[in-house]
């Protein structure tokens, strides 16, 4: 199977990881992430990132045609404590107790705008919306749940703007988004000193959806907007195979496995407002995001209608808040700063699992921009705390799961990310 898809943009085929909740990817342009996120609904930096967050925004902007591509660099810690694992005959699991599923990963993005006229404009977003990545070595303590959890997709994103009047303009897209999964753990044949080898399973699949956006912003004063937009959720038929090293028999090694996923659609409104008088430097900004997580209710994963994994995931649909400032030093610089709070989807210990062990998260943002004959640089810094998310998982007896065991402990987890974005007009 060919896992991997060749762009004509390569710098979109790098390794994502997810920083917003569940596994949402929140960095969507360094400009953005100055302020944590604030402001960009209603496209605050004035920059061609609004093609993803909402593309009716760039109708108030002051250039013709724009593009704009960011890179952040994340380096996460995901550090599990044990407090009492058991394998699937009940006893302790031997090996390392305090496992690191986190990895320094990439996430680039690519946007562009142009204005047709004052009524018409187009937009382009080349991003990845959802994506995941955690690892922990072969020999931790819970690698019957999960050891390496790698899913990618990638979002082809146009969007048509129309705006009616002064003050207000609409915008509707549709994407294209691939999808590509690969999770592996281990199978326990026989009790711990038996002499018999752990079976590495891994799962490796693939598929294609869409979906569309809508968005829409009112200018309700030189200085201020509001903004909206909303993302369909995402059907996938994944396909792909199921493998096991060593081999257990080869007739089925690799098998075809199929499974269907549902990702959220996301509902997102926000304010900007530059202000007025001896604090005309400044302006402000705050989002609210909706995101819809309960559609994720399983993975299971099937051959021929039979389930090889199953994991229940009852997730629950989540809130995001963010604030941002901005001060403009003179016409070419401006100096952001901003903090989040991102409420986790997942519900309880019962139903955390290694491979997105979520917690709540408090983002503390700072930025710079600085704009020069039509260039623009923008650098971001974000560190993300985790209120630290306990775990006790025990699959349900008589499930393709069962012969996990009990996976218990506490996870202290935090993220350092580096943005960087580069655009310019012409």
């Amino acid at each position: 199977m060919n896992r991997r898809l060749l762009f004509v943009i390569p710098c979109v085929a790098l390794t994502y990881v997810a920083w917003g909740s569940g596994f949402q990817i929140i960095e969507q342009g360094a400009s953005n992430i100055g302020t944590a996120a604030a402001g960009a609904v209603t496209n605050a930096n004035e920059d061609a990132t609004a093609a993803y967050w909402n593309p009716s925004a760039i109708a108030f902007s002051n250039f013709t045609s724009k593009i704009d591509s960011s890179l952040s660099v994340i380096v996460p810690s995901f550090v599990f404590s044990d407090a009492g694992t058991t394998d699937k005959f009940g006893q302790p699991v031997e090996g390392n107790g305090s496992g690191n599923g986190g990895k320094t990963a990439l996430v680039p993005n690519l946007y562009m705008a142009h204005k047709f006229s004052d009524t018409w404009m187009a937009t382009l977003a080349v991003s990845s919306p959802f994506g995941l990545e955690t690892c922990y070595d072969n020999d931790w303590i819970g690698r019957y749940h999960a050891v390496k959890s790698d899913i990618l997709t990638l979002d082809f994103n146009p969007s048509i703007v129309y705006k009616p009047t002064d003050w207000l303009s609409f915008s509707v897209g549709a994407y294209a988004q691939y999808i590509d999964a690969d999770l592996s753990s281990y199978l326990q044949l026989a009790p711990a000193g038996s002499g018999i080898p752990d079976i590495h399973s891994e799962i490796e699949g693939c598929g294609w959806s869409g979906g569309a956006t809508v968005g829409a912003t009112v200018k309700y004063d030189d200085f201020g907007r509001i903004g909206f937009s909303w993302r369909s959720a995402v059907k996938y038929e994944i396909s792909g195979d199921l493998s096991f090293s060593p081999v257990i028999s080869p007739a089925l090694n690799p098998q075809k496995v199929s499974a269907d996923l549902t990702l959220p659609d996301v509902f997102t409104v926000g304010i900007y407002q530059r202000l007025w008088g001896d604090l005309e430097k400044f302006a402000v900004m705050c989002d609210y995001s909706y995101t819809r997580w309960s559609v994720f209710e399983e993975l299971n994963i099937e051959n021929s209608g039979t389930s090889v994994s199953y994991t229940p995931e009852n997730w629950k649909d989540t809130s995001r808040v963010s604030f941002g400032i901005h001060y403009y030093l003179d016409d070419n610089i401006t100096l952001r700063i901003g903090s989040a709070w991102d409420e986790s989807p997942v519900k309880n210990e019962l139903f955390r699992t290694p491979r997105v062990p979520d917690g709540d998260r408090l983002w503390l943002s700072c930025g710079i921009g600085y704009k020069y004959k039509g260039i623009n640089i923008d650098l971001a810094y974000t560190y993300l705390m985790f209120l630290p998310p306990t775990i006790n998982n025990s699959a349900k007896p008589g499930t393709p799961e069962s012969d996990k065991g009990r996976i218990y402990g506490s996870y202290e987890g935090h993220a350092h990310v580096i943005s960087m974005q580069v655009g310019f007009v012409w």
